[in-house]
Order: C-alpha cells, then sequence, then structure tokens
C-alpha cells in the first residue's frame, strides 16, 4: 500500500521530494499503518484460513446491498473498516457511500452515521475518509519504526460500539512473526467478548501456547460507551478508557 512504482529517469518517488507537507502526510499514514499492524496481523491470519482478501470491495461483504455493485473508489480493509480515499486532484470533499446493514463511525470525528446512505465527508489534504464499522473492534500497538523496535507488552483495544445495543466478538492471534510454527499450534490467541446492554461487560480470555510474544498489560478504548458501567473480567491485567 505504500510502495511508489517508478521507473530508471523518472523524478525522485521518495515522500521528502515532494516537499515538507507531503512528507508529513506520508509519515501520518505510515505510523497509522504501524499502528493497525495487529489488525492487519489478524486479516492475514483469516486470510490463511479461508482466503478471505485483506483489500476487498464492498460488494464483497454486503451483496444485498446494490448500490455496493459498482462503487469502485472505495474498499473495505479487512472485516471492520472502510476506506474511501480521495481520487480526484484538488478535491477536497468526497462523496462517501456507507453500506447497509451497519452503522459507520467516522475515524477521525468519531461521529456515527446510519448504514445505506451518501455522505459528504470534508477531506482537507492530510485526511483520508476512513470508517470504523460500529459494534467492532480494532486492536492496536504503540507506533514505532520498524516491526520489533519495540517489545510487544502492551495491546490496545479500540472498542467501537455505536449507538445500538449490541454484542461483538474478536479473536486476536499473535506467533512468532518469522517462522511456521503457528501451524503447528504455536501461538497466541486472546477471545475478546463484548455484550453492550445497560452495562458493557468485557470478557478477554488467553490460550497462551508460547512462552515469548505474549502481552503483560491490555488496555481497552471503549467508543461511544455512554459511560456506563463497565464490568471486565480478563486474563490479563487489563484497564478501560471511555473516549
Amino acid at each position: 500500500m505504500f510502495r511508489n512504482h517508478s521507473t530508471i529517469g523518472s523524478r525522485e518517488q521518495e515522500p521528502l521530494a515532494f516537499g515538507n507537507e507531503t512528507e508529513e502526510i506520508n509519515r501520518k499514514y505510515i505510523k497509522l499503518r504501524y499502528k493497525f499492524l495487529p489488525y492487519l496481523y489478524d486479516m492475514m491470519h483469516k486470510c490463511e484460513e479461508n482466503g478471505a482478501p485483506i483489500i476487498r470491495p464492498l460488494l464483497y461483504d454486503y451483496q444485498n446491498d446494490k448500490k455496493t455493485y459498482e462503487i469502485n473508489d472505495e474498499f473495505l480493509f479487512g472485516d471492520n473498516i472502510l476506506v474511501s480515499p480521495v481520487v480526484e486532484q484538488g478535491s477536497r470533499q468526497k462523496l462517501v457511500y456507507l453500506p447497509e446493514g451497519n452503522n459507520w463511525i467516522d475515524y477521525w470525528t468519531g461521529t456515527e452515521f446510519e448504514g445505506g446512505q451518501y455522505i459528504i465527508k470534508e477531506a482537507p489534504l492530510d485526511i483520508c475518509p476512513i470508517f470504523i464499522k460500529s459494534g467492532s473492534l480494532i486492536p492496536a500497538y504503540d507506533i514505532q519504526n520498524d516491526v520489533g523496535e519495540k517489545s510487544l507488552e502492551e495491546l490496545e483495544l479500540n472498542i467501537y460500539l455505536g449507538s445500538r445495543n449490541s454484542n461483538l466478538s474478536y479473536i486476536h492471534t499473535i506467533d512468532d512473526g518469522e517462522t511456521f510454527k503457528y501451524r503447528d499450534g504455536e501461538y497466541n490467541q486472546y477471545t475478546i467478548e463484548i455484550r453492550n446492554t445497560d452495562k458493557i461487560y468485557v470478557s478477554i480470555r488467553a490460550n497462551e501456547y508460547m512462552s515469548a510474544n505474549f502481552y503483560k498489560n491490555i488496555k481497552l478504548k471503549i467508543y461511544n460507551g455512554n459511560n456506563k458501567e463497565v464490568i471486565l473480567n480478563s486474563d490479563i491485567s487489563a484497564i478501560y478508557e471511555m473516549i
């Protein structure tokens, strides 16, 4: 997603070659990619299990929504993230279609929208429209300069509850990151289950088969929790924060 193809004799393609503003925007989204690495890793794990592509057209998950059939300027990034990049030069707004069947939360503002409608998203040069499926979870890491720079001692779980009371579950997997030993069962798996009723019940169960690559702490960030009481039951030390 970050490779800029080039040929011999063409202009320099490094971000810094396009000026400070472009360089900073590139840096912003490279950092976001590193932040989303555990989510990307989980989607890769699912891809190996069932062949589901990481980058997929909207109709892949929303075949009953005919409005998704001809959309070619948006895509789903895994199960829970919708990306609608600006593709017209000079445009600072984007007409975004949000598929029917789910509500969607603006990643940048936290605003929730009903699915099955078009919205106009303000999109200055440094904002790529990104939406999180309501009632989903995005695991994240601290930002790092390269994989392995920091030890993986804390996992951040971003929980997007949305306005509707609902249940959600998510399975996060981590292995040694280098070998195929996970195929022999050498990996850790964390099952997160959430019930959003009059209270928010969070359960985190750990199946740890490796002595390495396990988390000492889990930090939950709960979006649209409406200041409900949180009942937390976790196999690992965990804290939460209402956003």
